[in-house]
């Protein structure tokens, strides 16, 4: 991850907990407020972080979320690239299915794709948009 998709990445967090604690589940808002990230990402978000996000609002607290979200982004990139860097670099290693495709958990609330040979596709949501 570039430290520009970074640094979005942050501010789409930022304006997704503000926006969260101030308009609540409401997805079509909060994704309005959150850039436009879409009402199921902001909606699974709210699932995987539901026990942090029921905590009051607080600076400290946007700023712990941040961390924590962009940390389980980085963890999860680095164990798909971990898997995929033989086949994108051209390695000898033999898979007999072929080289798998990103891994819908790699891609982040910009909608970009970061996992090697990805190419900025919009993340695909369990429910089949997106």
């Amino acid at each position: 991850m570039t430290s520009s998709e970074e640094e979005r990445l942050c501010q789409v967090l930022r304006k997704f907990y503000s926006a969260f604690h101030t308009l609540g589940r409401d997805w079509e808002a909060v994704s309005r407020a959150a850039d436009d990230v879409g009402p199921h990402r902001c909606e699974a978000l709210y699932s995987a972080n539901q026990a942090f996000l029921q905590l009051p609002y607080q600076p400290l607290l946007a700023d712990a979320f941040v961390a924590m979200v962009k940390d389980h982004c980085h963890n999860l990139l680095d164990a798909h690239e971990g898997v995929g860097a033989p086949f994108a670099a051209g390695g000898g290693a033999s898979n007999s299915e072929g080289p798998q495709p990103p891994h819908p958990a790699s891609r982040t609330l910009t909608g970009r794709d970061h996992a090697p040979g990805g190419g900025g596709t919009t993340m695909t949501e369990e429910d089949g948009s997106g």
